[in-house]
């Protein structure tokens, strides 16, 4: 047999030395992006999804979190790749690294564990904006003093809309104001000034006048409103300019995002809000995922109730609540979305607790009901018919009864919007049964002080007392969330007065499940997510927010649509 050709010296060399480099760029660090085309992502990191099956350059990360820990685990740390407002992977350090590129930023953060973010479930926003550029009459201590704060606060705040709020009143000082002792601060300009607590405003002739004119109910004694009059008001009187309400919002949100807060249900919204929020976000200014539900009453929100042409265009149609998928071509998400319409039935639009205040002294058979049950159907079948989901105020036991009855008697489709009752207050064991069996998700306001509950036990009695606050009896009849509290802007707070720690109260809620109805894409039977696929939104405690402590936990950083903000520290991945 003829002898094989032995190969070339200098080539056997030259295979040597390629092999040598080869092994030296796969274990250098330096060589970080050529290694990771070497070396597939490990088989831990989710590449089922779309898009991020491998590390081709375009899909590397824009943000690697590292993290302690994820609540009720063990104590190990986490990395969390961000790309697109969405989560690509997570697992260790280790697991994430394939996905590390040349602009990846990795952020390490001392201790923390990650969670998803709260909801702030049922928000003013417009009217929380403007209370900020109002008259502030927490410190006026009699009719003089609102005379010459009204007049002194006339050039400053002003709004361009030409009306004038004066708001926090002490309630007795309210009673001796007068309109005509507005009238002698500020002439014909329109004033409504509101007491702190109570659904009753005070309007001078301006105001009475220029509501006649927008054709709003301005029957009053002496100029006093009732809560339905306020509600009119609001409605008619034009909305302070998206240009002035978006420096409001901000700082709104400022606030909220201190508070772990990574998601707003905005309530009794108008379009001048509206385009507000789209300003910020197209800014690239927001901080909070926003969730609208625009009021069915004013011209935008009885648009949306009509059915949606055949041919809808994308920007026509009303965004379904379905969880949100990655994006396939990189596109940014908008934080902003029309989720609905809002309803007033009861109550009125400054009461903090229409059932305990005086309209509905005489509990269970007072209170005024805004709608007839035929036309609260009607609007509940348009909205259906459009595809909408409604957001129903519902104050006192006899609107969430009427809620309740006319949901029962209607032939609703399986796939008609789940229907959203705000703030149930005082719940009779009948309409704990109909809400159970007419499928909507109810959000809950907790009571926050001893104090609220003292005057509780003294306005309803024991009998309807054992009716209110029913968070645990309405978490096992219905899906619950939680309304933070604008007013005590500690969301913590909420979270203790749900779980009602060293308490043997059979209504207290377990401490994990008020934790899911507080989070955002969560109830009180329902986990939030943070795995792969879903919203990059998600707060940095400084411990575990689970767990009993001396000091309640503060947020280190929070992180909307995968944009991270440090509230506490600062950035190092350059370092």
């Amino acid at each position: 047999m003829p002898e094989m050709p032995r190969p070339h010296r200098f080539a056997s060399r030259a295979l040597w030395r390629l092999t040598v480099l080869l092994a030296l760029a796969v274990a250098t660090t330096g060589c970080s992006a050529f290694r990771r085309w070497l070396v597939p992502p490990p088989s831990h990191v989710d590449s089922t999804v779309t898009g991020y099956g491998h590390a081709h350059p375009s899909n590397f990360a824009e943000l690697i979190l590292v993290v302690a820990s994820l609540p009720g685990g063990a104590t190990e740390e986490t990395a969390i790749a961000v790309r697109d407002g969405h989560i690509m992977a997570r697992g260790s350090l280790q697991d994430v690294d394939a996905l590390r590129g040349d602009a990846t930023r990795t952020i390490r953060l001392p201790g923390g564990a990650a969670t998803a973010g709260l909801v702030a479930g049922h928000v003013r926003l417009e009217m929380a904006a403007m209370a900020a550029d109002s008259v502030d009459l927490r410190a006026c201590k009699t009719t003089a003093d609102v005379v010459n704060a009204i007049k002194m606060a006339k050039q400053l705040v002003l709004n361009e809309s030409g009306w004038l709020w004066g708001d926090g009143l002490d309630p007795s000082v309210f009673e001796k104001l007068s309109s005509a002792d507005l009238d002698r601060a500020v002439g014909r300009t329109a004033v409504l000034v509101t007491p702190a607590g109570k659904p009753v405003a005070l309007a001078n002739g301006g105001m009475l006048a220029r509501l006649g004119e927008l054709g709003a109910d301005a029957a009053n004694h002496g100029g006093r409103l009732d809560d339905r009059q306020i509600r009119l008001a609001w409605q008619q009187l034009p909305p302070t300019r998206p240009e002035r309400l978006k420096p409001l919002l901000l700082g709104l949100f400022a606030d909220l995002q201190r508070q772990g807060v990574t998601e707003v249900h905005a309530f009794a919204a108008s379009q001048s809000a509206l385009e507000a929020l789209h300003m910020l976000d197209r800014e690239s200014r927001l901080t909070v995922r926003v969730r609208l539900y625009l009021d069915a009453e004013r011209p935008e929100g009885r648009a949306l109730l009509q059915p949606p042409p055949t041919t809808a265009t994308p920007e026509a149609q009303v965004p379904k609540n379905d969880h949100l998928t990655l994006p396939q071509n990189g596109k940014r998400v908008p934080l902003v979305q029309v989720a609905g319409v809002s309803l007033e039935l009861d109550g009125g639009v400054l009461a903090g607790s229409a059932a305990l205040a005086e309209p509905y002294a005489d509990l269970p058979f007072a209170g005024t009901l805004t709608y007839s049950d035929a036309v609260l159907q009607e609007r509940l079948m348009a909205a259906d018919r459009a595809g909408v989901q409604v957001a129903i105020r519902a104050s006192g036991d006899a609107a969430l009864a009427q809620v309740a009855r006319v949901l029962t008697a209607m032939q609703r489709a399986a796939n008609a919007p789940q229907v959203r009752v705000e703030l149930p207050e005082v719940v009779s064991p009948e309409t704990l049964d109909a809400l159970h069996t007419s499928g909507v998700l109810c959000v809950v306001a907790p009571v926050l002080t001893q104090k609220e509950l003292d005057h509780a036990k003294h306005r309803l009695g024991l009998l309807r007392m054992a009716w209110f606050d029913r968070a645990a009896s309405l978490a096992a009849a219905t899906p619950l969330q939680v309304a933070l509290d604008f007013v005590h802007p500690e969301a913590m707070r909420a979270h203790d007065r749900l779980t009602r720690h060293n308490s043997a109260d059979p209504e207290a809620m377990a401490s994990v499940q008020a934790w899911r109805a507080l989070s955002s894409g969560g109830t009180a039977r329902l986990t939030p997510p943070i795995q792969v696929g879903e919203d990059a939104d998600l707060v940095v405690w400084s411990r575990d927010p689970l767990l009993p402590g001396k000091l309640p936990p503060k947020v280190i950083a929070s992180m909307v649509g995968g944009t991270l903000t440090l509230l506490i520290g600062r950035d190092s991945s350059n370092d």
